[in-house]
């Protein structure tokens, strides 16, 4: 028997689909982000998952809610379907989010590496430059602007642990300052390169 209500229908499927795609859209987004997605992206996707496996596709009855012009038959709840419909479609959302991250974390390691490389080396050339401007000159190490901030004591090296490349040029007016990148050696093209001339 087809649906006699199928704008009904279709908005229920349609919202089901748009809850777990939006729970599992913020869950990449966090990952991507250097964060692991929250409970509310998972719950979303768990319920949106819930919307579209309860559905039934040829008709506009829910498999544990008797439907009858509107009004939902309270006795006709088959309340072991719902938690073991639950309970499953926790167990598939989770280990899907599972296998995300663990690609992500496998595929996607360098790409956050580099990320937070460069976000270092742009708070580095900011400090070098504040030290300019009052010293009018750039350090000659490192170690002068880290001293004892223990929001710089992993300055003096990457997100590969490589120990960042830098020197002073035309005494003290400009400065070069390279992270070898992944492969660890210079010059190449994975390197990140910051001059100041």
């Amino acid at each position: 028997m087809k649906s006699s209500h199928p704008t009904l229908y279709t908005l229920l499927y349609s919202a089901g689909i748009t809850l777990f795609c939006t729970g599992f859209l913020f869950a990449v987004v966090s990952l991507l982000s250097g964060f692991l997605p929250g409970l509310m992206c998972i719950l979303l996707m768990v319920i949106g998952y819930v919307i579209v496996r309860s559905m039934n596709h040829d008709t506009f009855t829910l498999p544990f809610v008797s439907v009858s012009k509107w009004n939902v038959d309270l006795s006709s709840i088959n309340y072991l379907y719902i938690f073991k419909s639950i309970v499953k479609s926790t167990f598939v959302t989770l280990l899907i989010l599972a296998l995300v991250i663990s690609c992500i974390f496998i595929f996607g390691q360098n790409y956050f590496h580099k990320r937070n490389t460069r976000q270092e080396c742009d708070q580095i050339v900011s400090a070098l430059q504040f030290y300019k401007e009052s010293t009018k000159t750039y350090p000659a190490t490192l170690t002068e602007i880290i001293g004892n901030d223990p929001l710089r004591r992993d300055w003096d090296k990457d997100s590969w642990e490589n120990v960042y490349q830098y020197n002073t040029l035309n005494n003290g007016q400009s400065f070069m300052l390279r992270s070898s990148g992944a492969d660890g050696n210079t010059d190449t093209e994975d390197d990140l390169l910051y001059q100041v001339r």
